[in-house]
């Protein structure tokens, strides 16, 4: 009897563990869903797209600064649409539309943090934030 309590106890020990582990994977923020965040940001909270940059990136606390940095190159007030994203490791390119873009390539360095990817960098017709 003693046995058949220890492996009741262990199975739900490693299923709980289990549970929690694949659980947390799964709310991670995956790379696209990033990009998506951050357009969804350029186009309805500007103010709010430093919050998709990593908290140690070199441009986290200059982008919070919108139309002084980003917002040079993707003014506020313009609805932007970005092309099929391409993931090489932590970089990702895509294309962006809207105001006088057609097809513009932009380019995320990401950088992966507790709760998934984060932007690190955004480089957008020759200029870096």
């Amino acid at each position: 009897m003693k046995n058949i309590n220890r492996v009741i106890i262990f199975s739900l020990l490693v299923g709980i563990v289990f549970m929690l582990f694949s659980c947390d994977l799964k709310n991670k923020i995956g790379i696209e869903e990033r990009i998506d965040m951050f357009f969804d940001d350029v186009n309805n909270a500007p103010s709010e797209v430093y919050t998709n940059y990593h908290p140690d990136a070199p441009n986290y606390d200059n982008v919070k600064d919108y139309n002084n940095t980003l917002g040079q190159k993707l003014p506020s007030g313009n609805s932007y649409s970005h092309g099929a994203v391409s993931v090489s490791g932590d970089v990702a390119t895509t294309t962006v539309s809207g105001w006088t873009y057609t097809n513009e390539p932009i380019e995320f360095k990401m950088k992966e943090g507790d709760d998934g990817w984060y932007v690190w960098q955004v480089t957008i017709s020759g200029a870096t934030y």
